[in-house]
């Protein structure tokens, strides 16, 4: 591809200048794109109404369309803005953006009394610990983002309890003291199971030593339901509320992000908004040939949908944006992993949404960059890099090697390895052995990557870097029909979790279930309590009417055989005295 257009790189690459945070670059030459096949791309981008969703998502209507919602998360990045064209975004005859300056000024208030220390704990020291309390959309981007900007951190150490797994919050608590440590609790609708479990556990350990009314200066939440907040020992000063047009995977920029401002300050959160209100404004402005999003999705559709390629692959090579992988992942799969279309009754036909994954550093590398090279998967990557190290220890050495690594993997997967450049390096190799090496050797290269360097990774290049594959994915969405902002399947886990929990809890119910779901609740029921033996004698009776209970029990060894006696003798008593 280079041979042929010693103007590639130019011609497939963007050079962005940002206000104060330096250059950021994306080359995206070194995919399977011709100049001509781009243009259809982003005509066909034009034809499914990107261009009409954009401006509608961003001027306020109600592009969620199953909950009849508008999505802001770009309003809530742009409440610096003091021109009458950037002021207001109209829904309802209310001006949005007003909302979001006094929900976002509160929190910067309680942010900066933290760490004034004004604001203490009960014993009047201040604080050293913040142990966060949430799941899904609403903490992943947040812990995401404190541990990328570490650097920034103001001294308070964050923890992030986001499993309903006893050990995760068990662990946590071990490591914090009750009068030194800030629980911030995330929830929608302050009736998420899981994250209620794990309030509940903390608000026990807490009172344990310490009085309820002493809870208040150490029990802080954000949600929209404030009477179950208040009702479950939340002081109603200290619970933080955000708009209903705040969609749970866009959900950081708004008070959901506390964590954030609570680790790096309310000065470095403004910053990071600004950089995502920078892309918000380039998305908005460029013409599609320039528009990093557009550009990005659209080429992440020809690989799915019409090279049939199934994963994308997220390697950021700086330790810091370990966890943006995961991120990524969460916005991808939750956004647009759906088969229903926009159109009722409407499944697709086609691919839609990909399986994202990827590992920071020279870490993958050592790991499953082998398929990338040489698999049967076509697999496109986005390698991300800052050009400046935070720790430019041993005299930048590290970061030297670093980048000598995120270059020579995009690269080798381009270029791969032919025959002849794999004979040269077989010189001293025994002849009889040269012909069954060469086929291991051998790579075919043309493995398409997308390269992003930012100059250094602050709250404003990672705002700017989030807000890419946040349009990205909406872009995703337009073109294949499906709507990014309502997730079906969380309710249906809900529901299904609520109804096992009921089974659980009772010994006796245990058909109520498909029969692989009734055997594992049987099997992990006797392992998690000693049943009585009137449970025993239940299970017993049940197993005599289903035959796959019985083979269970009987695997299990629920019962020996004296047991197993005296069970029968009790049932053959009542039935008798009975009938």
């Amino acid at each position: 591809m280079f041979e042929d257009d010693p103007n590639r790189f130019k011609n497939f690459s963007i050079r962005l200048e940002t206000p104060s945070d330096g250059s950021v670059l994306i080359d995206y030459s070194k995919n399977r794109i011709t100049a001509t096949l781009l243009e259809e791309l982003l005509r066909l981008a034009a034809k499914r109404g990107v261009t009409e969703a954009r401006d509608a998502m961003m001027s306020g209507e109600k592009v969620n369309i199953v909950e009849n919602k508008p999505v802001l998360h770009n309003a809530l990045r742009r409440t610096d803005f003091k021109i009458a064209e950037g002021k207001a975004i109209i829904v309802d005859k209310f001006n949005i953006i007003n909302e979001c300056e006094d929900f976002l000024e509160r929190m910067y208030r309680f942010v900066n009394a933290v760490h004034s220390k004004f604001w203490k704990g009960c014993e009047g020291k201040p604080f050293s610990d913040v142990v966060v309390l949430g799941h899904g959309g609403y903490i992943t981007a947040s812990q995401m983002v404190v541990e990328a900007l570490t650097p920034f951190n103001k001294g308070l150490k964050m923890h992030f309890v986001t499993n309903v797994d006893g050990s995760a919050i068990a662990e946590v608590l071990k490591s914090v003291q009750r009068c030194r440590t800030l629980f911030v609790i995330i929830s929608d609708d302050f009736e998420d199971a899981d994250v209620i479990q794990n309030a509940i556990t903390v608000k026990h350990w807490f009172l344990k030593w310490l009085r309820k009314k002493q809870m208040v200066k150490h029990f802080v939440a954000v949600t929209s339901n404030k009477p179950a907040a208040k009702k479950f020992g939340v002081h109603p000063c200290n619970v933080f509320r955000y708009g209903e047009y705040v969609s749970e995977c866009y959900s950081v920029w708004s008070t959901i992000g506390l964590p954030v401002a609570l680790s790096i300050g309310s000065e470095n959160f403004a910053e990071f908004l600004a950089g995502a209100k920078f892309m918000d404004f380039h998305f908005k402005l460029k013409p599609f040939d320039k528009n990093i999003p557009v550009i990005l999705a659209m080429i992440g559709i020809w690989y799915t949908n019409f090279y049939e390629a199934q994963t994308h692959v997220v390697l950021p090579y700086d330790q810091y944006l370990r966890r943006f992988p995961s991120y990524i992942q969460f916005l991808d799969m939750k956004s647009n992993g759906k088969s229903n279309l926009g159109r009722p009754y409407n499944v697709a036909n086609f691919s839609t949404g990909t399986v994202t994954w990827g590992e920071a550093g020279t870490n993958g590398q050592h790991s499953f960059y082998q398929l990338l090279h040489q698999g049967t998967r076509l697999a496109p990557c986005d390698f991300i890099i800052p050009a400046i190290s935070h720790n430019p220890i041993e005299n930048n050495q590290h970061h030297k090697l670093l980048v000598c690594n995120f270059l020579a993997q995009s690269e080798a997967l381009m270029k791969g390895r032919s025959l002849e450049e794999v004979k040269k390096t077989m010189k001293d190799v025994p002849s009889e052995q040269v012909e069954s090496l060469l086929q291991h050797k051998v790579f075919e290269g043309n493995r398409p990557s997308n390269s992003i360097v930012v100059k250094k990774v602050t709250p404003y290049t990672l705002g700017l870097l989030m807000a890419i594959y946040e349009h990205k994915a909406f872009v995703q969405s337009v073109v294949w029909d499906v709507d990014p902002f309502v997730h079906p399947s969380d309710e249906a886990g809900k529901i299904s979790a609520a109804k096992i929990l009921a089974s659980l809890e009772d010994p006796r119910k245990t058909k109520l279930f498909d029969q692989s779901t009734n055997g594992l609740i049987a099997f992990i029921k006797r392992k998690m309590e000693p049943l009585t033996w009137l449970d025993y004698g239940m299970l017993a009776y049940e197993a005599s009417y289903d035959p796959p209970i019985a083979e269970i029990a009987r695997k299990g060894e629920l019962f020996n055989l004296a047991a197993l006696a005296a069970i029968m003798l009790f049932w053959y008593i009542y039935f008798s005295m009975k009938y």
